[in-house]
């Protein structure tokens, strides 16, 4: 994907996206679609896991996390 494609796609994956509502919900449409869209990952969920339990000083979840 040349710069102009991948800053078009940015600029209507930031419209689309813009003002959406209920994150929990939304978050792994919103990664995989990124990945795909505005970055040009042929197959995203080969790269991405979510809800990955992390210990703090507590046990929590974060939304994403790309594989490299």
């Amino acid at each position: 994907m040349n710069n102009t494609r991948q800053h078009e796609s940015a600029r209507l994956f930031a419209q689309k996206w813009k003002d959406c509502g209920y994150e929990k919900g939304e978050s792994q449409t919103f990664w995989i679609e990124l990945l795909h869209n505005v970055l040009g990952v042929e197959q995203p969920t080969d790269f991405i896991s979510f809800e990955n339990q992390v210990k703090l000083s507590h046990t929590s979840f974060i939304d994403a996390y790309i594989l490299s």
